[in-house]
Parts: structure tokens; sequence; C-alpha cells
């Protein structure tokens, strides 16, 4: 019989151990927040968004919602390589006048999300009329002239006040 050695107990103990690292994705977004500025009611503007792929491996963007339907992005599906971008654009319609934000989620296939927001300015072109404007215009007003709410137009000056509504209901805030 032949005698181990502390050498051969060394090697009798050594155990491989393999060890498999998965080089993980991860995205990110630029810029933090995409400005388009002011946009005319009724019209659209767009901006970039850019994605990058800041991991390992390759990530798949399965979506990229807005929680606000006057933002929209596209594409919202791609694959990205390992440090590989994508531009993606962001486009704003808006259907009101004023400051209008969202938020952009990114979601990938690792189940993991970014954000980025966006802003823009809803804005509406008011043409003036033209001719005699003392003469043509008339004013709006609601009133209880004749004991029940009506809605009624007059001319600047005060004059010819005529009712628009005549009827018992409450008949107010004309537009």
């Amino acid at each position: 019989m032949r005698r181990c050695t502390v050498a051969c107990l060394a090697f009798l103990l050594t155990i491989s151990v393999m060890i498999a690292v998965s080089a993980s994705a991860q995205i990110s977004v630029g810029p933090s927040v995409v400005d388009l500025g002011t946009v005319q009611v009724g019209f659209a503007d767009t901006a970039p968004l850019t994605v990058v792929n800041t991991g390992g491996g390759i990530v798949s963007v399965t979506d990229i919602t807005s929680d606000d339907p006057q933002f929209t992005v596209s594409p919202t599906e791609f694959t990205l390589a390992a440090g590989a971008n994508s531009v993606v654009t962001v486009t704003f319609t808006p259907t009101f006048v004023g400051l209008e934000t969202a938020t952009l989620t990114v979601s990938d296939d690792g189940g993991g999300s970014t954000s980025a927001g966006a802003s823009g300015i809803g804005s509406m072109v008011i043409i003036p009329r033209t001719g005699d404007l003392l003469n043509d215009t008339k004013i709006a007003f609601e009133s209880d002239l004749d004991g029940d709410w009506d809605i009624y137009t007059m001319l600047p000056d005060g004059s010819a006040v005529t009712p628009l509504t005549v009827n018992a209901d409450l008949d107010i805030h004309p537009a």
C-alpha cells in the first residue's frame, strides 16, 4: 500500500469551484427632463430622449410609457447591446393652454425601470377681430333683470341689452 503524504492529502481536499458571473444590463436616460418648449394647442413638437445600456449585458426595452397622453414616445420597444444607446422621440401635442408635465417610464426585460420627466407649455394664438371693433363688439353677461338668471348681450356703451335665454332655468356663465 502506498503512503499518502501531505501533498497527496492537499490534492484530495482541493475542490474546484467555478463561479458564473452574469454581466447585468442597466438602463439610464438623458436628459433627466425633456423640455418641449411652447407649442400651440392642436399642433405638436418633438425632442429626443436617449436610452443607454450602462451594463455589461444585452437589454431589451419592453415599453416606454407616459402618465400624460399629451406626451407620447416612439419607438417604445428595442434591444440594446452592452454600452449601446438608442434615441427615441418624445412628442408633445397639447390639448390645454398652460404648463404640462409628465413622467416617462422606461421598462426593461430584467424587470427594471427608470424614468425621465417631460414638460411643455400649451399656447393658443388669439387672432383679433378686424373692422369696427367698437360697434361690432358685444359683451355677454348674466343677470336676473327679469327675476330669474338669464344670459344677455349689450354694446360696449351699455345700450342694446338683448336677452339670449328666456326661460325659468338657471342660465349663467356665458362663454
